[in-house]
């Protein structure tokens, strides 16, 4: 039996669970990892409280850490394993995701440092959208500019690249021929992805995740000059700027009160004014995806309000059949796994082709 620790830094603090897994002995049978035991720990300023973390290692001495890292730029392209040159290599991108990689570093050479080493692998959400066209992640903005901005990598990401390669691989396991696939994510931050043969075309997020979908606490989809217009007549700084759009809008400032994309699309007339916004903008999305790749074969829910996706794909569907070779077939499927289940088998394969 072996055993799996996935870590998870996000805000505050770092979640982590624990997975074991028997390799099967049946040919092409995957094994089911097993989570027995979650919890988190908090993070202390931009470190990780070392104690801790070394104790969860010394407790269960994994064969196999997997980290999740939210950035990775365009220098990682798939899950990698780690080792002093991608440390380095990831160091170099703390710009373009400051709060994240730092956390994520230190995770790495702390567990680095543990005797026995485990095998640790780094996975990226950013990885799956390397492959968007340039027409797709191209902003209409000055080179020059850019630079002064302070990044050579200004353009559309999307930012949950693990739901959504999980989505492709979940849909071709039951329909390997199917080359036009929707995939919507409903997490606290949403996005729709286009997926064509496998590729992302298009991504309804942005540089960063506040562009795209509404959220539960984002404003989504949003005119540049309003940020002008806040900072010029409201005197509001970057700070106040960043807290409004981000912790303050989205479908919670439509509703009057703090709601959950899910409880915006299942409770009904109550959030109603909500409900049509992120189902109008959901469509546009939708379109955007059905445009690029001439139809659509198959839409995917993913995240963890992947249950909302039920009611949500009837409506949906409704109005996505006209662009279909399939008539009133387009096929729903929903993938209900956590991110860090995605990373745990994930992870047991990879450490399964290192043995072999």
């Amino acid at each position: 039996m072996k055993k799996l620790i996935v870590l998870n830094p996000e805000g505050a603090f770092v979640s982590y669970f624990v997975y074991t897994s028997e390799r099967s002995t049946v040919p092409n049978v995957e094994t089911i990892p097993e989570n027995i035991w979650s919890g988190r720990i908090r993070l202390n300023g931009p470190g990780v409280p070392d104690l801790d973390i070394a104790r969860l290692l010394r407790r269960y001495s994994p064969h196999g850490v997997a980290v999740r890292a939210l950035y990775g730029g365009d220098r990682f392209r798939e899950a990698e394993f780690s080792d002093a040159s991608v440390i380095g290599r990831l160091r170099e991108l703390t710009p373009g995701s400051p709060l994240n990689i730092p956390a994520v570093v230190r995770l790495l050479e702390l567990t680095g440092r543990t005797v026995p080493t485990p095998e640790i692998m780094l996975f990226f959400e950013t990885a799956f959208f390397n492959r968007l066209p340039v027409s797709e992640r191209t902003y209409a903005i000055d080179d020059d500019a850019a630079e002064i901005l302070g990044s050579s990598e200004l353009r559309r990401y999307g930012y949950h690249g693990i739901f959504h390669r999980a989505a492709v691989t979940n849909v071709r396991g039951v329909s390997p021929d199917t080359r036009r696939i929707i995939s919507i994510c409903l997490e606290p931050q949403p996005e729709v992805v286009g997926i064509y043969d496998g590729k992302p075309v298009t991504v309804s997020s942005g540089s960063t995740p506040v562009e795209g979908l509404p959220g539960n606490t984002t404003c989504g989809e949003i005119d540049p000059g309003i940020i002008l217009f806040l900072h010029e007549n409201m005197k509001w700084g970057p700070e106040k700027i960043n807290d409004e759009l981000t912790r303050k809008s989205g479908l919670s400032a439509l509703a009057g009160e703090p709601v959950t994309v899910q409880e915006v699309l299942q409770v009904g007339g109550t959030f109603e004014l909500a409900r049509k916004f992120f189902e109008y903008r959901l469509l546009l999305s939708c379109g955007a995806a059905v445009g690029a790749m001439n139809g659509v074969d198959a839409i995917v829910f993913s995240g963890r309000y992947s249950g909302a996706g039920e009611k949500l794909s009837e409506w949906l569907l409704s109005r996505l059949r006209a662009a279909s070779d399939k008539a009133e077939e387009i096929p729903v499927f929903f993938l209900r796994h956590s991110v860090d289940r995605i990373i745990a088998e994930s992870a047991f394969r990879m450490l399964e082709k290192a043995i072999e």
